[in-house]
């Protein structure tokens, strides 16, 4: 497709999405009914969009969640576009006929007017169109009027078939690409075990690594068994982010400084697509919350898996509602390794045995203190850190 700019060749029009599709969404069974889950229908969540073609789900529903519920069953072929959450515009194509939930708009083509392949390339190119017209706070939305008004730049049909027909090629190139993605990161998370259990040693030398008897586990001889309170420094400190009352829907504007919240964390990483920002006075109204190099983001609640090792790429951010932030003040500790520490099972193990409360779990700052880490002497530490670091690296080129 050409520059936005540009305008729709002269053969194209320009419709709203309504006058070529229906949309319509779908919605979830009563999460308190462990019949209506586990049965035959695929059950497409918003977190599952990502520009791909889904053909399998996360999770499936029973006939009787199906029938209880607002979700519907959509055929294979049918766009998909994420209203609201992480992958908020993000578009995919059924590859098999599944359900959807709300946060989830089906676009269901007049087949005499649109190709549906083609509709899911349209809607990645109006994607920032789809976003600047988002409202709401903290985590703006897309309504299904915003969708339906969206103007679609539309060739004839045998153009659209031609243009989903080349774009198919080069996604499916960047699958194959992506499939290598995945298997370094599996290869990652193999290398993390066995670094964070024997330390920077070859695999076939592990076996003479001495290793004792701990809390969490054998580990090495020469390493320690410390609580983050002790870690963290004199100077350090464990700090929960703005409260709601203190960041309201009001103060999200257009450009500005990004504010990191829970939603946005992933596996030591900052999902920067959907990020919202507030004006500069306002976030120097909350200076407390400035992140700095070193600083590690971790959920308040909800999935703890998700943390982030703050660099100089984020100098400037601001911790979000929902976010606790931890600063540390110790020479003898590294914290790209403090971080990665949170992807062991012992810490996953002690946040989720500890967390206070029971529909939504949460983390304090006395539950942090006393989470039991293993730490290796520091040339150990920046040995293991630069390993991780150069997978990452071979992954970021193939990304």
């Amino acid at each position: 497709m050409h520059n936005e700019s540009d305008g729709p060749p002269s053969t194209w029009r320009e419709p709203p999405l309504c006058e070529i599709a229906e949309t319509r969404s779908g919605g979830t069974p009563d999460r308190q009914r462990p019949e209506y889950y586990g049965g035959a229908i695929p059950w497409v969540k918003s977190g599952e969009l990502r520009d791909n073609i889904i053909r399998t789900t996360e999770e499936r529903l029973s006939e009787d969640g199906l029938h209880n519920s607002n979700a519907k069953v959509f055929p294979a072929g049918t766009p998909l576009v994420a209203l609201y959450g992480a992958t908020t515009g993000k578009v995919a194509l059924l590859g098999i006929e599944a359900a959807t939930n709300q946060a989830v708009a089906a676009i269901l083509a007049n087949d005499r007017l649109a190709v549906p392949e083609f509709l899911v390339y349209a809607l990645m190119y109006l994607r920032p169109r789809l976003l600047r017209a988002r409202f709401g706070g903290a985590q703006p939305n897309i309504s299904q009027s915003i969708l339906r008004d969206l103007r679609v730049p539309l060739p004839p049909l045998p153009e659209q078939r031609a243009i989903a027909h080349m774009l198919r090629t080069a996604q499916r190139a960047k699958e194959a690409t992506e499939k290598v993605v995945a298997a370094t990161r599996q290869l990652k998370q193999r290398l993390m075990e066995h670094l964070l259990t024997y330390g920077p040693v070859p695999h076939d030398e592990a076996y003479r690594v001495p290793l004792k008897s701990t809390e969490i586990g054998d580990l090495p001889v020469t390493w320690e068994v410390r609580r983050l309170g002790q870690l963290i420094g004199s100077m350090g400190s464990i700090q929960c982010g703005p409260f709601g009352s203190q960041l309201h829907a009001s103060d999200y504007v257009h450009e500005g400084v990004p504010v990191v919240n829970p939603t946005h964390l992933r596996t030591n990483d900052i999902d920067r697509e959907s990020l919202p920002v507030i004006l500069k006075s306002k976030a120097d109204e909350l200076a407390r919350h400035y992140l700095q190099p070193g600083d590690i983001l971790v959920p308040r609640r909800g999935d703890f898996r998700r943390y982030a090792h703050i660099t100089n790429e984020h100098q400037g951010w601001l911790c979000g509602t929902g976010c606790m932030r931890i600063r540390t003040d110790n020479p003898e500790l590294d914290t790209g390794f403090l971080a990665l520490s949170f992807a062991t099972e012992p810490v996953q193990t002690s946040l989720r045995e500890k967390a206070v409360g029971t529909i939504m779990p949460n983390l304090n700052a006395n539950i942090l203190n006393a989470l039991p880490i293993a730490v290796p002497p520091k040339p150990a530490q920046v040995l293991i850190v630069n390993d991780i670091s150069a997978l990452d690296r071979k992954i970021d080129r193939k990304s």
